[in-house]
């Protein structure tokens, strides 16, 4: 009878620390879904181009100062994170640096491209950077034993924001009750209030949460699972190797995003066809995030990383033949398929640090690894330089695909430390 009351004791706990994760996660995606909204640039950027006839590349730099600051603001959190700084003090900043950034970009004026890159990159994408690294390391902290699908749910509901939030602004936008500065205003008021209920209601679990053991999986088996410091960690060389791999993979989508409006407008498409198909992108984005985080959890990192990288070597291949052909279609698969790689990679990035080198300090982990999208941003302003220069959207692709290429290859050099 003891024995019979204890199991059952012990099933209730279980069942209780459960629905305690799920609902911490859950919180973490919904405050994951308000800032992905950082990946809508090519919307965003249209009413700038119009109203203030800021050119293409005025314009991608403040997407590349955007990323860039975004992962400065990452990496920002993950180095708080190390020195303990509570979760409410963090997101509490990052509520401060959205809302002020929105308001400042709302009432900007011709003159001000300068003042966009500080309003637009540095605080409101800054903020964002800051609550994305919060909130994936909370998230995960919940899910030692499922690190890839806990990231995936997360980022999914990130890579979904454009197409719904996305959407949504650009109808406003044609709205003479809103037009995009009363829009740009009300966006920053809904993503710093839900960052504030973010910031009072999310915890870490404390010492005493019974967990699930964290497991890791190398060719879809279980391998013996260590804690690495953040120095023993960054002396590994396969970090090196696949944050080369990350940034070289991030390259594609990073510019397929940023062109994906002006190349459906290429290809034929119409306006509101073309806002669509940045839509569905970002749709495929998420749908790469969680699908790449199962995968991950069930057949291991090598057949993961190498599902991803033949994506990436296809995505800018079909674009030059879009081009070619002139093909909407095949520009259109194009984009879905960039969008799923770009969405793959920080999840796989993200199991991959839990998974190789452990939990311990995994934010400040993951924020250095992460410091990679700084580099793939730059690719958007280099293609965008090839762009102006061929006249051509072949150059910047064919560009790409090299960078593909070698991608693939060193997916194949990185070893378990």
């Amino acid at each position: 009878m003891y024995k019979q009351n204890n199991h059952a004791a012990n099933e209730t706990e279980e069942q209780n620390v459960l629905r305690e994760r799920r609902k911490y996660l859950s919180v973490c995606a919904m405050g994951m879904f308000f800032i992905g909204v950082i990946y809508g640039w090519s919307i965003f950027k249209a009413p700038l181009g119009e109203e203030f006839g800021w050119s293409q590349q005025q314009l991608s730099l403040c997407y590349t100062l955007s990323i860039c600051c975004f992962c400065a603001g990452s990496l920002t959190a993950g180095l708080c994170n190390f020195r303990h700084v509570p979760v409410c003090y963090l997101l509490m900043a990052s509520v401060i640096m959205v809302i002020t950034g929105y308001t400042i970009t709302a009432g900007l004026q011709a003159h001000q491209i300068m003042l966009l890159y500080i309003s637009y990159s540095v605080l409101a994408a800054g903020g964002m950077g800051i609550a994305y690294n919060v909130l994936l390391a909370t998230g995960n902290s919940w899910f030692p034993d499922k690190k890839g699908t806990s990231s995936g749910i997360m980022m999914m509901l990130f890579g979904f924001s454009t197409m719904i939030l996305g959407q949504i602004a650009s109808s406003m936008f044609a709205m003479p009750a809103f037009g995009w500065r009363r829009t740009y205003l009300l966006l920053g008021v809904a993503i710093a209030a839900v960052l504030l209920f973010c910031a009072f209601y999310l915890r870490c679990p404390d010492r005493e949460t019974p967990l699930p053991a964290p497991k890791a999986k190398i060719k879809g088996k279980p391998v013996e699972y260590r804690e690495y410091t953040v120095g023993e960690t960054i002396r590994r060389p396969s970090y090196w190797l696949f944050y080369l791999y990350g940034t070289l993979g991030g390259c594609i989508g990073s510019t397929a995003i940023n062109f994906s409006r002006e190349l459906a407008l290429t290809l034929g498409a119409q306006a509101a066809l073309a806002t669509t198909l940045v839509g569905i992108l970002s749709i495929c984005n998420g749908l790469g995030r969680i699908i790449s985080g199962l995968l991950y959890d069930w057949k291991g990192q090598r057949f993961t990383m190498t599902l991803v990288s033949i994506a990436n070597i296809l995505a800018p291949s079909l674009m030059l033949a879009a081009l070619w052909q002139q093909s909407l279609l095949l520009g259109a698969a194009t984009l879905c398929l960039s969008g799923f790689t770009y969405g793959a990679i920080p999840t796989i990035s993200s199991a991959f640090i839990g998974t190789f080198y452990g939990s311990k300090d995994f934010a400040l982990k993951y924020s250095l690894g992460n410091t990679k999208g700084i580099l793939s941003s730059f690719a958007v302003t280099l293609a965008s330089y090839l762009l102006a220069v061929s006249g051509s959207y072949q150059a910047p692709f064919t560009m790409l695909l090299v960078f593909a290429v070698i991608a693939f290859v060193l997916s194949f050099t990185i070893r378990r430390p």
